[in-house]
Order: C-alpha cells, then sequence, then structure tokens
C-alpha cells in the first residue's frame, strides 16, 4: 500500500540508495507536490512510508506583482495597492522600495526607502510634500524577493 493522498505522484528518479535527488525539466512558476517514498529492510515484504508532500515550484519565487496604483494621497503620506503575482508563487511578503525621483532612479537609487508587508496595500508616512517620488513593490517567498518587481510608479508627487 501507499499514500493515498487524492493526488496523482510519479516517479520523478530512479530508485537510489542516495538521500537527495536532482528534478530537472519542471516548468518555471509551475506548482509541484513531491513526496520521498522509502523502503525499509529487514522486514518482509518491503514496507514503503512515504514522507509530508512538499510544495515547490521550479524557480523558488514568485512572479512580480501587478497592478500598483496610488489609492490615496496626503501632504506626507501615500497608501499604495497591487494586485498579487499574476502566476502564483506562494508570496509571503511584498518589499517596497521608495526612491526619489530622477534619472534611472532604481539604477542607482538615492535615498532608497524599504518597507515590508503581507498585505496587499501599504501607507508609507513622512513623505516630503515638495519632492516626487518612484516606488516599486517586489513579492518575496522562502526563496528570497524575485528581481523584477512591478512596474514604476513613477513621479508621485
Amino acid at each position: 500500500s501507499g499514500i493515498n493522498s487524492g493526488l496523482d505522484f510519479r516517479p520523478v528518479s530512479e530508485e537510489t540508495q542516495q538521500t537527495t535527488a536532482k528534478v530537472e525539466g519542471l516548468i518555471t512558476w509551475v506548482q509541484y507536490r513531491f513526496i520521498v517514498k522509502s523502503k525499509i529492510q529487514g522486514r518482509t515484504p518491503y514496507e514503503i512510508e512515504g514522507s509530508n508532500i512538499l510544495v515547490a515550484f521550479a524557480s523558488g519565487k514568485s512572479s512580480p506583482p501587478t497592478n500598483l496604483q496610488v489609492a490615496s494621497t496626503t501632504s506626507s503620506q501615500v497608501k499604495l495597492t497591487w494586485s498579487p503575482p499574476s502566476v502564483v508563487g506562494m508570496p509571503v511578503s511584498y518589499m517596497i522600495v521608495r526612491s526619489k525621483s530622477g534619472k534611472n532612479s532604481f539604477g542607482y537609487p538615492v535615498e532608497v526607502f524599504v518597507a515590508a508587508t503581507e498585505f496587499l496595500d501599504v501607507t508609507l508616512t513622512g513623505l516630503d510634500g515638495e519632492i516626487a517620488y518612484d516606488f516599486k513593490v517586489f513579492a518575496g517567498s522562502f526563496q528570497g524577493y524575485e528581481e523584477l518587481g512591478s512596474d514604476i510608479l513613477a513621479n508621485l508627487q
């Protein structure tokens, strides 16, 4: 007998005595479920036991969040909202980066401010109403933050 999880599992590697296996040919951003089964020696017939189900993505990171926009502003704060990644990557947090607007502000940002949240919005306070800012949001997962980030919300004052 095996584990009846209701999921269809297929072997991805040959039987081995190794404790690691490399799975190749996975598609980026597709969710996979893995289980490790082992034969227990010394019992007749061999019994097969399985591990807990591990959920993973080929990249390990989320795709960028989308639809970054301003929900409200005052002279010293801005509330930003965004949508979760279009391809589910199980983000657990979002990183918001603020930079003073200018040529190549995210290439070589000046006075970068970083905030983090688990929600799909954030209110940033302490802004100078005389300065224009650029904002960008990155989605994070257990493997770290993705590198592309949302589209830049530029020149917000």
